[in-house]
């Protein structure tokens, strides 16, 4: 008998794609900005770190999946009812507010896309709120294929939507 035969197997973790996302968000609230990577999610979660490509294509599509997972938080805490610009303007504070507490992954939300789920919701629920405010010709424009404008080239074209001047309780505005 060997020494290896003598030593109890280690039980290895069961992994699937929502323990890694638990796991990275975790890693992403640290505030490093290069808190996520693929041999710290392996430490966080006791595996080897190549068993993450088992799930996740590359580290690019796990940031991306780790992205809509803050989306998905976005949606859950943001107050939807109400009148349009109060909708719209607790989803840009609670986008903000996640983005910044998970700056490591929110840094992406600039510049890219997820076409995940939570995504897909958060736009509707934006565009559910132009309509309410009255700006159909608008969103006829983007169902022909015209370049989805953002919520800046939006404020600056129509005053009716300008949603962030509005001053808090203190007197502060808070963009």
């Amino acid at each position: 008998m060997t020494v290896r035969d003598r030593r109890p197997a280690r039980p290895r973790p069961q992994l699937d794609r929502e323990s890694i996302l638990d796991a990275g968000i975790r890693l992403a609230a640290s505030g490093r900005a290069d808190a996520v990577s693929v041999r710290r999610l392996g430490a966080e979660l006791g595996a080897d770190p190549t068993a993450i490509y088992r799930h996740f294509r590359d580290k690019d599509e796990l940031v991306l999946a780790l992205l809509d997972r803050l989306l998905a938080q976005v949606d859950e805490t943001a107050d939807t009812s109400g009148d349009w610009r109060g909708r719209l303007r607790s989803y840009a504070l609670v986008t903000v507010q996640v983005m910044c507490d998970h700056p490591c992954i929110g840094v992406e939300a600039g510049t890219r896309s997820t076409s995940g789920p939570a995504e897909l919701q958060a736009i509707e629920h934006v565009l559910a709120a132009f309509e309410d405010a009255g700006l159909e010709d608008q969103l006829a424009e983007l169902e022909r294929g015209a370049p989805l404008p953002t919520l800046g080239e939006l404020v600056r074209s129509d005053e009716r939507i300008v949603v962030f001047t509005e001053k808090d309780a203190d007197g502060t505005i808070p963009w």
